[in-house]
């Protein structure tokens, strides 16, 4: 009688920390600490296997100096037992988590994550360790969502709010942290390889609006940006930049596999080349800067749907008043800095700065320009391939009006300052590029079967004068006649 006595005590024991069975129908539902200490410690409670908050969990018993001899808490998992089974905070938080290992990397409350976490909050959490250092997660190679942490996080590289470095998912996640330590260091993450969206370091969501004309959808940050791209975000709305973005993390090595920038509005053609989807919204940069993009893609094609440029295809849509600095984008055939393809769009006020390399059909600004029109727009830069290169637009079958280039413009075949070849209109432009080529090469296109007047290769207007008999127009160049 005794003995039945004492084993009932421990079961209820174990029952105010851990109850349920641990699969997706009837997770664990954690109580207390020490419920949550037994997550890969305990027999019968493996890193596989479902948890869900029941309760609030107050973990400042971590903050004393004599759990764990002061260094507080110890991470879930390791390089060998890494979490893959889910945590479900159901809105609830773990408050005062206590991390005190200054020479140990890979500290947060989750060390390596290949799982889910979700509906949780972190409050008030005070870590330190060296490197890969996060409120959440340490190295998180699975998907976090609907997460918030608050507190204070130190350490060497790779310091987070939420993870130290983030390889898959986040969204819909949030920080207010105040985060120390040498490199890589970020509120939300310390280094992003993955995708994150929705989420913010200020606890507001990062893009606002409706998407509707009256009320675009305002993107603030690069992670905003990559919502876009990533197909998020629709590519039939209306866009607009609320300040400067710095796209340097397309340059990560690990960022798309060392691709760089997946292009925004992913497009196809059909078997009678007739272009499909595309970006059809309105983009309006407001006049700030997208600076840093990196693409390296030496395999794109345009015929194989994965042409490249901050656009890969617009599809009637428009960009306005949007400037790209110190871009460096490698591709093979259809590149263009600001979009690869403008069917029946139109580009006004806009630029790209800095190196765009590839094989065919290059330009500074637009790849193909379709019946489009390019307005009030400028490249400047190094442009160089083989076949096809164009200082501001390689193929223009569309209208350029009032715009220029300028830099180094290389190539062997069919080169132009302006444009490679032009079928389209070329009215009131200029180009004061250096060109390089071997055939068909020329100052402003490099072939020209279309329209071009008003325009030169010196950047001043080549026609003077009203046309009125007191006032004829003034011819000061061959060009004026063709």
């Amino acid at each position: 009688m005794i003995f039945i006595l004492v084993f009932a005590v421990v079961v209820t024991g174990c029952g105010e920390d851990i109850t349920g069975s641990g699969t997706e129908e009837e997770p664990f539902v954690i109580h207390t600490l020490e419920g949550l200490e037994m997550i890969g410690n305990e027999e019968g409670y493996s890193l596989d296997d479902y948890y869900k908050l029941g309760e609030d969990i107050d973990a400042s018993s971590t903050q004393d100096d004599s759990y764990n001899q002061g260094q507080g808490w110890e991470s879930i998992g390791d390089d060998d037992n890494r979490f893959t089974g889910n945590i479900d905070g159901d809105g609830y938080q773990i408050a005062g988590l206590y991390i005190n290992r200054p020479n140990d990397s890979y500290q947060a409350l989750v060390n390596y994550n290949e799982g889910s976490i979700n509906d949780l909050k972190l409050t008030d959490v005070e870590i330190e360790g060296n490197n890969d250092i996060g409120g959440l997660v340490a190295r998180n190679f699975g998907r976090i969502e609907g997460v918030y942490v608050s507190g204070e996080i130190r350490g060497n590289n790779r310091v987070g709010g939420i993870v130290g470095r983030n390889v898959e998912e986040i969204e819909n996640s949030y920080a207010d942290t105040n985060i120390e330590g040498n490199d890589y260091l970020g509120e939300l993450v310390g280094r992003d390889y993955g995708i994150i969206y929705m989420s913010s370091p200020s606890g507001e969501p990062t893009v606002t609006g409706t998407g509707e004309e009256e009320d675009p959808y305002v993107l603030y940050s690069f992670i905003d940006l990559e919502m876009l791209s990533l197909g998020y975000l629709p590519s039939d709305a209306y866009y607009q930049l609320d300040g400067d973005i710095d796209a340097i993390s397309t340059e990560d090595r690990d960022y798309n596999d060392g691709q760089g920038w997946q292009a925004i509005g992913e497009y196809s053609f059909d078997n009678d080349g007739v272009i499909s989807g595309g970006f059809e919204g309105v983009f309006d940069g407001e006049g700030n800067e997208i600076s840093n993009l990196y693409i390296d893609r030496p395999d794109s094609k345009f015929e194989n749907d994965n042409a490249v440029g901050l656009f890969a295809a617009v599809n009637g849509g428009k960009i306005k008043n949007t400037a790209l600095v110190n871009v460096n984008i490698e591709g093979n055939e259809g590149i263009g800095g600001l979009a690869a393809i403008n069917y029946e769009g139109r580009i006004e006020k806009s630029s790209v700065e800095g190196s765009i390399e590839g094989v065919d059909l290059v330009g500074g600004l637009v790849g193909f320009n379709i019946d489009g029109e390019v307005v009030n727009s400028y490249a400047d830069g190094s442009i160089e391939g083989y076949e096809g290169i164009g200082g501001l637009v390689a193929y223009n079958g569309g209208i350029i009006k009032g715009s220029h280039s300028q830099g180094d413009i290389i190539g062997s075949e069919y080169v132009g300052g302006l444009v490679s070849e032009n079928i389209g209109e070329i009215n009131n432009s200029y180009t004061i590029a250096d060109v390089f080529g071997d055939s068909h090469k020329g100052d402003l296109a490099g072939i020209n079967t279309g329209t071009i007047y008003k325009s030169s290769t010196r950047g001043e207007p080549t026609v003077s004068g009203s046309g009125a008999e007191s006032d004829p127009y003034v011819l000061h160049s061959f060009i004026c006649i063709a």
